[in-house]
């Protein structure tokens, strides 16, 4: 895949945003798949890797440095942020979606 020639900066920071754009849409639509045969929180809970794994190859080739690391210490890394991450935005999400009348969702 050719990328615009963009000085070196600049194109890292939209590849990065776009390959962490990529991993939000492929977690979105497996979720929205996965709702319609599973509860809501158990679709959550299975799409966010795929699209956290989906982030990391793609950040892994298109936008890092390549690292002497094994992959697997750098993904260990990668999904810890992400993990962190989840926890904190799963809770508020959780709660906030009854309160609007959204859907229940126990997590």
């Amino acid at each position: 895949m050719k990328l615009p020639q963009w000085p070196g900066d600049a194109r890292s920071f939209v590849t990065f945003l776009v390959s962490g754009g990529i991993g939000a849409l492929v977690n979105i639509l497996l979720r929205i798949a996965l709702n319609q045969i599973m509860p809501f929180a158990l679709a959550v809970a299975l799409s966010y890797p795929v699209g956290m794994i989906t982030a990391f190859l793609l950040m892994k080739f298109l936008v890092f440095d390549r690292r002497n690391r094994p992959i697997i210490h750098e993904f260990a890394r990668f999904a810890l942020v992400n993990v962190v991450s989840f926890t904190q935005v799963t809770k508020p999400f959780a709660w906030a979606l009854p309160e609007v009348g959204l859907c229940s969702v126990n997590v």
